[in-house]
């Protein structure tokens, strides 16, 4: 499939891979077959909620996507840096840099490590998605020890990688949140 590729010509080339017609995705989409076929040619574009349901179809054919992916191709313009295991973690143009390979590797064990600690306290995968991308996006840092977005900063390394688990309190306190406001219903 072509970097520029349509989302109708994404769906498509997917819908081949997994064996799926157009009956198969409306009735998962709960949707007409007719409009299945005006997503593949790019004559109308599903909402999020039918794209979540295509995705869980997909899943069940083993094949892993995202409505993200979906929607704006694999990488949706960003830089994709694939985790061991194959997962990806997708970042913008303002990822913070690590000097050493080793130390980018190490702040990339601790995300998914924290990742692991999201999704053990119930966190979704849109909301694990965020949280990597939060944890090493460099205006977070930036904005967290008083300086400006977009602007450059000075840390070392291991005071970056340190600062990883400061930025992990916000994800934390908003799942406590969740929870409590769970509770509160």
């Amino acid at each position: 499939m072509t970097a520029g590729a349509s989302l109708g010509e994404r769906l498509t080339s997917l819908m081949r891979r997994a064996g799926l017609k157009n009956p198969d995705v409306a009735i998962a989409a709960r949707v007409d077959a007719t409009t299945v076929s005006k997503w593949r040619t790019d004559v109308q574009q599903p909402d999020d909620a039918k794209l979540a349901l295509i995705v869980d179809l997909l899943a069940s054919r083993g094949i892993t996507t995202s409505v993200r992916a979906l929607r704006y191709g694999e990488n949706g313009g960003r830089a994709v840096i694939r985790e061991p295991g194959g997962v990806p973690y997708m970042f913008g143009a303002s990822q913070v840099e690590f000097a050493s390979t080793t130390a980018k590797q190490r702040a990339l064990l601790r995300v998914q490590e924290l990742a692991l600690e999201f999704a053990e306290a119930g966190a979704d995968d849109d909301f694990l998605s965020w949280a990597r991308q939060f944890l090493l996006n460099s205006d977070n840092f930036a904005h967290s020890i008083g300086g400006a977005a977009g602007k450059s900063f000075d840390m070392s390394d291991e005071d970056k990688l340190q600062h990883i688990e400061v930025l992990a309190l916000v994800p934390r306190r908003i799942l406590e949140h969740r929870h409590k406001k769970g509770r509160q219903k």
